[in-house]
């Protein structure tokens, strides 16, 4: 998710229809927020993206987040209500928006969470952490891509809670805390996952 502090997600109105430019070329619509804001996942630049040499970390993003295709159709088919508001491809759209592309300047989901997770020293507790931010990542992206009308995780305070702006600063706290074993990864990751199972009545 782009940073979720300080500017970075589309403004999201109230509907997720298209809209077309001047010369009638078809465009997406910016993503439905109540409240117009824009908000970022703000983790510090100072912290580098390293992969380790693991075959999962070296998957590519793009393919990665393809394989997790089957996932998002199934999530977007189980709520009726959102699917009569909006198409799958415009909830697609918005899955590859929060996991891959970001905005404002900063970078999707996973870029942000491998940035984190490279600051754990142990190997195979980063491979654990990388899938654990993967699966963290896809349950957000399902809900959050939804129509504004229909979804229960929102941009930022001023709509409601759950929200991206806390969340981000979340893994922000945990990157600047982590002593290498990643404790502080995980226990943001848990953190975010218990606020998900109130929000989705789980």
């Amino acid at each position: 998710m782009p940073s979720f502090v300080g500017g970075g997600w589309p403004a999201k109105p109230a509907s997720h229809h298209t809209t077309e430019d001047p010369a009638g070329a078809a465009k997406p619509p910016p993503h439905p927020t109540d409240a117009h804001e824009q908000i970022s996942f703000d983790i510090s630049p100072g912290i580098i993206c390293v992969m380790s040499n693991t075959p999962k970390e070296q998957a590519d993003p793009v393919a990665l987040v393809e394989s997790w295709r089957p996932y998002f159709i199934a999530a977007y088919e189980r709520d009726l209500r959102n699917a009569q508001r909006q198409s799958f491809d415009d909830y697609w759209r918005w899955v590859t928006s929060f996991l891959l592309v970001g905005g404002s300047g900063y970078p999707g989901w996973l870029e942000q969470t491998t940035s984190a997770v490279a600051r754990i020293r142990d190997q195979s507790a980063r491979q654990r952490l990388s899938e654990r931010s993967w699966e963290v990542g896809k349950r957000i992206a399902a809900e959050w891509s939804k129509d504004s009308a229909c979804r229960k995780i929102y941009s930022n305070p001023f709509q409601g809670r759950p929200n991206l702006l806390d969340w981000g600063r979340t893994i922000q706290r945990a990157a600047r805390g982590e002593q290498g074993d990643g404790g502080a990864l995980e226990r943001a990751l848990n953190s975010i996952n218990a606020d998900m199972d109130v929000a989705l009545g789980r």
